[in-house]
């Protein structure tokens, strides 16, 4: 399964916030989008997703317009995983979870058994099978997150699109989180996440598209797209990419490099 787009312009009432944009990712893809606040990283997804038109171009599910395809159609080829949720109401995880199974189901149709095994597979999977009984309100930003990719999973979509998912988490838990969405690319789900953070599509990514300037997408891997030129036009800081050995892998990071302090200044650069 394969969703694309190829000259595509992204915006509200018409003005474009993005235009020139050519990016697709397939079932088995690990895609990070980067950019800095205000680069259009949030209405570009909402574009891919069919919740805002174009402003010209078209989005296409394995060829089809998506414009042309129903909710219930994408639904169950594609899973949004929000950057933050609350429920109104303390449902239990495992109502969460089940709630993945609505674009398989008619309008007054009840989970039945099938689904809830579905339910119940997506939540071992991601092995918090012990937090299936507790209210979702109670649970950390890192269980939450894990619960709502379970019910991604729940709707067996084959592309996964992921707002910022690790933004709320301490570092324990957005390595654990990383580790998990890199198991689901390598089983054949798409997965197409923005970060603030260059440093998960160093540790996850397969391909980094790097939103900068307003006009168009640059994409390719992440030894190119995250070179110290690149990151220091987009973010407008300085920083280094250092590189080292840990297990016999090769492993780079990027270290932002603060401004050098004047000592005879008495206000804060800008």
């Amino acid at each position: 399964m394969k969703l694309a787009c190829s000259g595509l312009s992204c915006g509200y009432g018409g003005r474009a916030v993005l235009t020139g944009i050519d990016l697709a990712f397939s079932s088995g893809d690990a895609l990070c989008l980067l950019g800095p606040n205000g680069a259009g990283k949030t209405t570009l997804f909402r574009t891919l997703l069919g919740f805002i038109p174009p402003v010209s171009g078209a989005v296409a599910l394995d060829g089809r317009d998506i414009a042309r395809l129903s909710r219930r159609e994408l639904a169950r080829a594609i899973a949004y995983v929000p950057q933050g949720h609350t429920p109104p109401f303390p449902f239990q995880v495992m109502d969460v979870v089940l709630m993945g199974r609505n674009p398989h189901l008619g309008i007054s149709q009840s989970p039945g058994d099938v689904d809830r095994g579905i339910a119940r597979d997506a939540i071992d999977r991601l092995g918090i099978g012990t937090l299936s009984e507790r209210p979702y309100t109670d649970l950390s930003g890192g269980e939450r997150q894990l619960v709502l990719i379970a019910r991604a999973l729940a709707q067996q979509a084959r592309l996964v699109i992921l707002d910022e998912p690790a933004s709320h988490l301490d570092l324990g838990n957005q390595v654990r989180l990383l580790a998990r969405l890199r198991e689901l690319a390598r089983t054949g789900i798409g997965i197409l996440m923005t970060t603030h953070n260059p440093q998960h599509a160093f540790l996850w990514a397969d391909r980094v598209a790097l939103l900068a300037g307003g006009a168009g997408c640059q994409v390719g891997p992440p030894d190119e797209m995250l070179s110290r030129e690149r990151l220091s036009v987009a973010y407008g800081v300085d920083l280094m990419v250092v590189e080292a050995n840990a297990h016999g892998e090769r492993v780079r990071t990027c270290i932002p490099l603060l401004p050098a302090v004047d000592p005879d200044r008495k206000t804060c650069p800008r």
